[in-house]
C-alpha cells in the first residue's frame, strides 16, 4: 500500500523508558526535521500535515529551520494559552 511496497525499508526503534519525561510534540518535530534533512526530495512533508496541524510548521521544516527554533516560535502563544486556560482545568 506504500510507494515502497516490496522494498526493504530500514527503520528505527524507539524504546520509551520514562513517559513522564517525553514531550511527544518535540519528538515529532525532531523526527520530521531529521527525515527532511536526511531524505530531501524523497520524504514528503505534506502527508504529515494532518498530524502536525500547521502549514507554518510544515513550511519551517521544509525550509530547513532547526527543530529548536520551530518549537520556540510558538512558545509565546503556548504560554498565553496556559495562562488563560489554567483557571478552567479541573485536574
Amino acid at each position: 500500500s506504500s510507494i515502497f511496497a516490496g522494498q526493504l525499508c530500514n527503520g528505527i526503534r524507539i524504546v520509551l523508558q520514562d513517559r513522564e519525561s517525553l514531550n511527544a510534540v518535540d519528538l515529532g518535530v525532531e523526527i520530521l526535521c531529521a527525515l527532511q534533512r536526511l531524505h530531501p526530495g524523497v520524504f514528503q512533508l505534506e502527508p504529515a500535515l494532518h498530524m502536525v496541524g500547521s502549514r507554518t510548521v510544515i513550511r519551517a521544516i521544509a525550509d530547513g529551520l532547526e527543530p529548536e527554533s520551530i518549537l520556540a516560535s510558538w512558545q509565546p502563544q503556548l504560554d498565553e494559552f496556559r495562562r488563560r486556560s489554567g483557571q478552567y482545568l479541573l485536574y
